[in-house]
């Protein structure tokens, strides 16, 4: 089996590394359009909740992860000079630079095969592939492609962040 996914921020990696270590005979190809080191975006924040999975699914990696996030145990709202604090919701962050560094290496090392720099015109470029898995953004190739089939809803808002 082949699967090509269309990039990797880190939907595209994780899915990729989850794949390759649950059936290592799977040829797993991810391409990118920017270079190996770009990024956009901030942080990536995981709930406790969520890191609770990723220690359940991926133990290894949850324990690498767990050395490079900020946490912080509550949350404070403040609005017009008052304070609320939230707790029991823990929550932890990394730099988004940092979270694809570790699941670029972490791919590497199980054997995916990782394209930097490559442009995705067409899903035309999976032809060999038995699954696609669109994890391009915001401008999906793959979405744009197959926007008859899936028929996506989008809504341009405007929000900051």
């Amino acid at each position: 089996m082949r699967i090509g996914i269309a990039g990797a921020g880190p939907a595209g990696l994780l899915f990729a590394y989850l794949v390759k270590c649950r059936r290592p005979e799977v040829d797993v190809r991810v391409v990118e359009q920017n270079a190996r080191d770009a990024t956009f975006g901030f942080g990536v924040v995981f709930s406790h909740g969520a890191l609770e999975f990723m220690a359940r699914d991926v133990p290894a990696m949850h324990a690498t992860l767990a050395t490079l996030l900020e946490t912080w145990p509550i949350q404070r709202i403040v609005h017009r000079d008052q304070s609320v604090d939230i707790d029991g919701n823990g929550f932890c962050a990394i730099g988004r630079l940092a979270l694809l560094r570790l699941l670029q290496g972490e791919c590497e090392r199980v054997g995916v095969s990782l394209m930097f720099g490559y442009r995705l015109e067409s899903p035309d470029a999976f032809t060999d592939c038995d699954l696609i898995v669109g994890a391009d953004g915001v401008n999906s190739v793959v979405r744009t492609a197959y926007a008859n089939t899936f028929r996506p809803t989008i809504e341009w808002l405007t929000n900051k962040f």
